[in-house]
């Protein structure tokens, strides 16, 4: 049974190509925290009843995830508070930007609520994928250059400091 959820993981964990052929493989599933899931679980749960568009996206994500504990999820993962790099595929422009509840949008530089298109695009994408969420310009499509901060790389660090 191990093998096999080995085997699965592997399969869930593959990038997503794009063939000889033209068509493009599927897609690996986002990756996220169990602690990350469950407060965006209750997030989903207490926005339910307002009229905010991606809440039901941000559900499909939540859905579709593969969920790890904090100290299991590779550092190139975006994570909820996580920092990254992105380009503009369309404009070259690169952008800094912070995942963040949508209660913490207002207190920091470059936060994206994870209630916002390029929020739930971000969450469970990894460094190098190409990922696209709908503005009011239409749609934009960016890569994952890099993540600058993880807050679970830092609390692994912070244990590694403990247990010596």
């Amino acid at each position: 049974m191990a093998y096999m959820k080995t085997i699965r993981r592997e399969r869930d964990l593959a990038p997503s190509v794009t063939t000889s052929g033209g068509w493009r493989a599927r897609p690996r599933r986002p990756m996220i925290t169990c602690e990350d899931r469950r407060k965006l679980g209750s997030l989903v749960t207490d926005e339910q009843g307002r009229l905010e568009p991606q809440v039901g996206a941000l559900d499909a994500r939540l859905d579709d995830a593969l969920y790890v504990e904090r100290d299991e999820i590779p550092a190139t993962v975006v994570t909820m508070n996580a920092t990254v790099e992105l380009v503009n595929l369309r404009t070259k422009e690169c952008i800094l930007a912070m995942l963040v509840y949508p209660d913490e949008a207002e207190f920091f530089d470059n936060a994206v609520s994870v209630l916002k298109p390029l929020g739930v695009a971000l969450l469970g994408a990894s460094v190098g994928s190409v990922i696209q969420c709908r503005g009011d310009r239409g749609t934009a499509r960016f890569k994952v250059v890099s993540i600058t901060h993880q807050p679970e790389q830092q609390l692994l660090g912070a244990d590694a400091h403990t247990d010596r």
